[in-house]
């Protein structure tokens, strides 16, 4: 079984990136091939035995969502957006306070039809009678409206932003007799006394016959009280959830530890953040004391955490969880004037530039600039250049002064197999004067005597030569005269058998591969011939280090570990990468540190380069603030975070409430001055209540392990009570009286 739940994930994740919808998902589960398929099967035949429902059991297990679907879905649109959401539910929160009071512009608009009716008939006169119906069909209009929106916004169900619009309304008069007493009469007196305000509540709202109205103040009266009651015995339980995180259970054979263990491994893999040997124990021992207690376990949640919490870090509840709707709410509550996240969240910016400075300062890099370190490692590249050629200038100096360099060597045999192959080839032609006044020189002088010395000073202008030109016919034609050289001095130095000519010949060797050592580490390392040809610093370490070739990276680090000076050097380029990190992170949204930038500059430098210049401990070290720059900056897919200001609809509303209040239409002019005042309570203990409860768990800094609620309120319905005063049984009965009518 353990097998195919890790094919149900695989094929779980690969559904949901091609947009499959979570119910689709969990049908198709039993479609999977091989035993997979099977297991599933048998999964839902063992809930459906249990009189479980299988879609919603499986689909919890798996973190899925498979609520039950809206038979008007097919009217509404399926592809709402975060303004389609945020105009409907200011829309609503604004018709709930309109209809809240909207008795009393009924009874006016009445009366003044019964005085305007009255007049006509004593005097004749023809002043409009039609004010109530007027303003029955605005309120009709306006219902209407919001119908529309909310269907815009594929809302359906019981619409909370009207609710709440008519609750902070009215938020006063259910705040107005404080706290119930002690004991049950104490609870008693105090649901009779909010079952009270709950019929007025009730008899205030717009209703369109006499039986609503008389309906809507038994309701309300009822709603008060239980609401009231309930209030008091629910407490703080209403706030903002997020979305329910896996539920692990431990099994009855004992095996929670195991249980616990494999989930914190999953949970450190899926994460890819790497944890000590004791914080890997510390995340297994808490996670088996609550499985052991059937909690619901955030082992990810948990994992980031522990990495915060090793630099020295405390993130928000948001930031830990990485739950896409508690990362907008927070962001959300960070925009009121003076509230704690917006401080919080301007310090991670300080925080986290603040690390990667850190992790800099700890390569060892002088604290100069870009040119200065690169002048330097420069200067420290041509220095064991010119350590390595008086190396080969003091080879060459020994074998010029080995005695073995009077060696004769047979010139005749060389000019002969030279010429021949030269013929054969069809190549003499190409040597040039001097290289053929070579060979003639030693023809035609009969004293001439070719030495083992002498043989090295040819080879040098061979040498020369093959540097200067770029005919190819030439460059074959010269080095088959280097070849035949070497061969004879080979042969000569074999048939000798040893000696100070065979001494003499390996000094010459020895020299000349030093020699081609040089000249193959210039030739790879463009870095160290940029130095020695006296190039600028400018855009040197763009060139040689961020977009160098990975080989080249290699060899120009070799280089600087073979010299004592080229240690700092090695650690100069070490920090300037990390310093150039930083800088694309915040080079952008007025400095503001940016994780998309910041893990494209990581990207862009590649594993290969980084492997290259940086140790696997300073590696490590990079992946860990880089995963933290993640955690507290990087915002998570689904958290729709409207950066303009425009999607805190309902904050918005309620604190403007009372700015527009006087704008909504009731006929005889704008509300009350008892409605505004009201409104404005409202907001007041909403901000002072909800919000700051709101932000305090936002703030608690704790891994949600054992979170989750029992009210049963979708995520909607949850932020949204959340703005309602926290005045437990008040909040409760004015809860109870709005959702009763």
């Amino acid at each position: 079984m353990a097998n195919s739940e890790q094919q149900i994930r695989a094929y779980i994740k690969s559904e949901q990136r091609k947009g499959t919808s979570d119910a689709k998902i969990v049908v198709g589960m039993t479609s999977i091939p091989g035993q997979a398929g099977k297991d599933a099967q048998k999964m839902i035949k063992a809930l459906r035995a249990a009189d479980l429902s299988p879609a919603q059991e499986i689909g919890e297990y798996f973190g899925l969502k498979t609520t039950k679907l809206d038979p008007k879905a097919t009217t509404k649109n399926k592809n709402a957006t975060l303004a389609d959401k945020a105009k409907s539910t200011n829309y609503s929160a604004m018709t709930g306070v309109a209809k809240s009071f909207g008795k009393v512009a009924q009874v006016a608009n009445s009366g003044l039809d019964a005085v305007s009716g009255g007049i006509n008939k004593a005097l004749g006169t023809k002043i409009p009678t039609g004010n109530r119906a007027a303003y029955d069909r605005d309120v009709a209009a306006m219902d209407a409206r919001k119908n529309q929106l909310r269907d815009q916004a594929n809302y359906s169900g019981v619409d909370l932003g009207e609710l709440t619009g008519d609750i902070a309304a009215k938020a006063p008069l259910y705040v107005a007799g404080g706290a119930p007493g002690a004991g049950l009469k104490g609870l008693g007196a105090f649901a009779g006394r909010e079952a009270a305000i709950g019929g007025l509540d009730g008899s205030l709202r717009h209703s369109k016959s006499t039986a609503e109205q008389v309906g809507n103040t038994a309701l309300g009266a009822i709603g008060g009280a239980v609401g009231g009651v309930a209030g008091v015995t629910v407490g703080k339980g209403v706030g903002y959830a997020g979305k329910q995180v896996a539920r692990r259970g431990a099994n009855k054979s004992g095996a929670t530890a195991t249980a616990a263990t494999k989930l914190v491994d999953d949970a450190i893999r899926d994460t890819g953040i790497a944890v000590k040997p004791a914080a890997r124990a510390k995340l297994v021992n808490e996670a088996t004391k609550n499985l052991s207690k059937s909690k619901q376990i955030d082992a990810a949640a948990a994992v980031r955490k522990s990495l915060l919490d090793d630099n020295g870090i405390k993130g928000t509840r948001a930031q830990i969880s990485r739950n896409p709707q508690e990362w907008a709410a927070e962001r959300e509550l960070a925009k009121q004037d003076g509230n704690p996240l917006n401080s919080v969240h301007t310090n991670n910016n300080e925080q986290i530039a603040s690390k990667w400075q850190s992790l800099a300062d700890e390569t060892g890099a002088t604290p100069t600039d870009t040119n200065t370190r690169m002048a330097s490692t420069f200067q420290t590249l041509k220095q064991g250049d010119d350590a390595a050629k008086a190396n080969v200038s003091g080879l060459y100096d020994n074998a010029r002064a080995s005695a073995g360099n009077d060696v004769p060597l047979d010139h005749m045999r060389f000019i002969n197999n030279a010429s021949q192959e030269l013929e054969a080839q069809g190549l003499g032609t190409f040597l040039k004067g001097d290289i053929r006044g070579i060979f003639k020189g030693m023809f035609d002088d009969p004293n001439f005597q070719l030495t083992l010395g002498k043989s090295e000073e040819i080879n040098k202008v061979l040498n020369a030569r093959l540097k200067t030109t770029t005919d190819g016919n030439e460059r074959y034609a010269l080095g088959l005269v280097k070849d035949h050289l070497a061969k004879e001095v080979d042969e000569t130095m074999n048939a000798l058998g040893g000696g100070a000519g065979k001494q003499a010949s390996e000094a010459w060797t020895g020299a000349k591969g030093a020699h081609a050592s040089r000249m193959q580490a210039i030739e790879s390392n463009p870095a160290l011939k940029a130095a020695l040809d006296d190039k600028a610093p400018d855009d040197a370490f763009k060139k040689y280090v961020l977009n160098a070739d990975e080989r080249d990276l290699v060899r120009l680090v070799d280089d600087l570990k073979s010299t004592p000076e080229g240690t700092q050097n090695l650690a100069d380029l070490q920090g300037e990468t990390i310093e150039h990190f930083l800088t694309r992170a915040t080079q952008a949204n007025n400095g503001a540190f940016s994780p998309a930038q910041l893990n494209k500059a990581i990207n862009s430098f590649g594993d290969n380069r980084m492997k290259a210049l940086f140790s696997p401990q300073q590696i490590a070290r990079i992946n860990d603030i880089k995963q933290v720059s993640d955690i507290l900056m990087q915002q998570p897919l689904g958290a729709h975070v409207n950066h303009s200001n425009t999607s805190s609809a309902l904050i918005n509303a309620l604190v403007g409430v009372a700015g527009w209040a006087g704008k909504i239409p009731l006929g005889i002019g704008h509300l009350s001055n008892v409605a505004t005042g009201g409104v404005t309570g409202a907001v007041n203990m909403s901000k002072k209540g909800a919000a700051a409860t709101a932000t305090a768990k936002a703030m608690n800094g704790q891994a949600g392990i054992t979170r989750g609620s029992g009210l049963g309120l979708t995520d909607e319905q949850m932020k949204l009570l959340g703005l309602i005063p926290q005045r437990t049984g008040q909040a409760g009965a004015a809860v109870g009286a709005g959702a009763s009518n």
